[in-house]
């Protein structure tokens, strides 16, 4: 996969999330709308930005310019960039930004399936595993990460604990 591709595949996911929230936003009531659609309009002018700043003109491309960005250090990036192109970590082999974007999608497909709450900690673990992290350090965020779904689901009412092939599970 070309360079220009991997640098636009997460923007471009994530725009497609914003638009896609933006629309689904429309049908709730007035008073629960305002958030996500504001969300959403930014992550979808952001990504845009991010997309098209070969084509915009000299102010705006100067928002997305990499020296702009707090904490940025070029000789640094470029280190970092050259020791990545030399080794691709993980077990598959993916690039780190196509199985980030692959790692998304499945999560959002196995979300639907079975559940959020379910989903979480299984994309936690195999995201962790594919980079080769310390299994104490796997097992402990992925219960961290349903703690966290479970509280959420508890505190904001949600149904995350079902999905289309499990829909009878439902915590009281």
């Amino acid at each position: 996969m070309s360079d220009r591709v991997e640098k636009l595949l997460i923007p471009a996911l994530f725009g497609a999330v914003g638009v896609y929230v933006v629309y689904t936003s429309l049908e709730f009531p007035s008073s629960a709308r305002v958030w996500p659609l504001m969300v959403s309009v930014v992550l979808v002018l952001g990504c845009g930005l991010l997309l098209f700043e070969r084509y915009l003109p000299g102010p705006l491309a100067a928002l997305t310019a990499e020296e702009r960005i707090i904490g940025a250090d070029q000789e640094l990036e470029q280190d970092v960039e050259e020791e990545n192109e030399a080794v691709i970590p993980g077990r598959l082999p993916l690039s780190p930004t196509l199985f980030t974007a692959v790692a998304i999608i499945g999560y959002a497909v196995l979300g639907y399936l079975i559940g959020l709450l379910w989903a979480t900690p299984l994309f936690v673990a195999g995201y962790l595993a594919q980079f080769e992290r310390p299994r104490w350090l796997i097992a402990f965020l992925s219960v961290l990460s349903f703690a966290l779904a479970f509280g959420f689901m508890d505190i904001l009412f949600l149904s995350i604990d079902s999905g289309l092939l499990t829909p009878g599970v439902n915590f009281p």
